[in-house]
């Protein structure tokens, strides 16, 4: 089934000598973009075969999130995907952090992939605490303190950029 999802937190991805973006999606891909803009926002892309549907959180948010549920037999499987621009915005947190707590609140028993940009160098994810104070405390430790909330724990152990781990995967079923 993994083989037959993607997440993306780019327009555009690249694979092997081929790239591809919005315009390539195609049944049953499911695409949310940045208002008021041609490039980032979030993609989540699961293939037509897989018995899924979108989620939608019951609050209104200009978080850039997208979300499914796939069903396979009496087992129910969500895919996130989500965007956090690298800013000291404490606001746009707390409406991520929301919509995180209310996607994982729509089907307690289901098994959770989220795969992000989460842009959170601050956060020392082999210990689960900010060690460094780019952003201010609050942007960083209100996001653990969601993951700790709902159960959710990062499962990427490697830097991305630097020394940093800023594109992360969280599951309640590591």
């Amino acid at each position: 089934m993994f083989l037959q999802t993607a997440f993306y937190t780019r327009n555009c991805v690249h694979v092997g000598n081929q790239t591809f973006n919005s315009s390539c999606c195609t049944s049953g891909t499911q695409r949310l973009s940045r208002k008021h803009e041609t490039s980032g926002g979030v993609l989540l892309g699961i293939h037509s075969s897989l018995n899924s549907h979108r989620i939608t959180v019951a609050i209104t948010s200009d978080a850039e999130s997208v979300a499914a549920k796939i069903l396979s037999g009496k087992q129910s499987i969500v895919f996130g995907s989500f965007y956090r621009p690298p800013s000291n915005d404490q606001a746009y947190m707390d409406r991520l952090t929301e919509v995180i707590t209310c996607l994982c609140k729509s089907d307690p028993k289901a098994t959770y992939w989220i795969a992000d940009d989460a842009d959170l160098p601050n956060i020392n994810w082999f210990i689960d605490q900010v060690t460094h104070h780019q952003y201010n405390l609050h942007v960083s430790d209100s996001f653990l303190q969601t993951l700790a909330k709902t159960g959710l724990e990062q499962i990427v152990d490697f830097p991305a950029r630097y020394d940093n781990t800023l594109d992360i995967v969280l599951t309640n079923r590591p």
